[in-house]
Order: C-alpha cells, then structure tokens, then sequence
C-alpha cells in the first residue's frame, strides 16, 4: 500500500513536470528562443495596463481642457462684448462663493 501511495505521487510529479516542460516549448517558441537554459516566465501587466491607459487619457483630457480653457481667454481679450459678460459671470461666481463660505 505504501509503493502504492509513493508510485501516484511520483507519477503526478512527473506529469506535472512534463505539463510545465511543453509548457515551457511553447513559451519558447511562442517568443522565439533558442536557448534551452531560458525559463521563460509570463506576468501579468494588466494593472500596469490600466493605470498607464488612465494617465493616457487624463494627459489628453487636460491638453483638451487648457486649449478650450485657452481659447475662451483668448477670445474675452479680442472681443469686448464677451469680456463684459465674461467680467459679470466671474463677478457672480466670485458672490456665489462668498455666499457659500460664510
């Protein structure tokens, strides 16, 4: 009963070791190395991923707001009909928040 228990774990051992070993051929071949004392190991980078698509996008979500921004400063300077009304919003703003933090 012993050899038993022994032989299915030896054999689950070597089936295991024969898994990773094609496992392995086909990592190498997948990224085409030769060398047969490379292990090649697989991470995942999903996070990484992620975070470096969010920078992404908040990089050209503010590059779209300081040109918009940009633009309405530019055009309160040329025309003087909007900076008057440009000049009473930022007067009414500037009430709101007194309003709001006393």
């Amino acid at each position: 009963m012993a050899e038993n228990k022994f032989s299915s774990v030896l054999q689950r051992k070597a089936t295991e070791i024969k898994k990773e070993e094609e496992r392995q051929t086909a990592l190498k071949k997948k990224h085409k190395i030769r060398d047969p004392n490379v292990q090649v190991v697989e991470t995942n980078v999903f996070l990484r991923n992620l975070a470096d698509m969010a920078g992404r996008l908040l990089r050209i979500f503010s590059t779209i707001l300081i040109f918009v921004l940009a633009a309405i400063g530019l055009l309160c300077i040329i025309y003087p009909s909007s900076r008057e009304i440009f000049i009473m919003i930022c007067q009414e703003m500037l009430q709101q928040l007194n309003s709001f933090f006393q």
